[in-house]
């Protein structure tokens, strides 16, 4: 990207360039060293993405705050966005009934069940023919079917998510 106003001189010319890097690999040792190295690198030059798989966000080895040093994306089959309306509102509601944060398997029975109840208050006893005619967001999980090469629908609903520098983290 060449940035140029109509009043500048050669001097004034600016480049800005992006350095992308894809990291996958089954080796933990080297995505967990090459993932911080990355996030180290960027300290420098903030024009980094990193483009990895969503396992590194669990890592013990990963340093907390490399993802969002190096601009990381990622697409991940769960991830809550924490600061989502529905969110709040639903970690209240499940404090309030069960004392307690709610889990991975609290938000997931919850996507589950919303999308389900909801595609059968839409179109009745034959909603399993609607699938792939109905998405939906959920708290933690995205439902998108498409049909399958065999009898049923596959799940191909995905988040991307995007982590910045300023510690923040967001769906796209």
């Amino acid at each position: 990207e060449l940035t140029i106003s109509h009043t500048s001189t050669v001097n004034d010319i600016q480049l800005a360039r992006t350095t992308r890097f894809i990291v996958a690999s089954d080796d933990e040792k080297y995505l967990c060293t090459s993932v911080n190295n990355i996030g180290n690198l960027a300290l420098r030059n903030p024009g980094i993405i990193l483009y990895a798989q969503s396992r590194l966000r669990t890592s013990d080895a990963i340093h907390s705050e490399t993802l969002y040093r190096a601009n990381a994306r990622m697409a991940a089959s769960y991830y809550v966005d924490y600061s989502s309306g529905d969110v709040k509102d639903f970690i209240l509601r499940f404090r309030a009934v069960f004392g307690t944060e709610p889990s991975s398997f609290a938000y997931s029975g919850y996507d589950t069940m919303h999308y389900f109840a909801s595609i059968v208050a839409t179109y009745g006893r034959n909603w399993f023919k609607k699938l792939p005619d109905y998405s939906e967001r959920g708290l933690q999980a995205d439902f998108r079917f498409e049909e399958s090469a065999t009898k049923g629908a596959v799940n191909r609903g995905v988040r991307r998510v995007v982590f910045t520098p300023d510690l923040s983290a967001s769906l796209k």
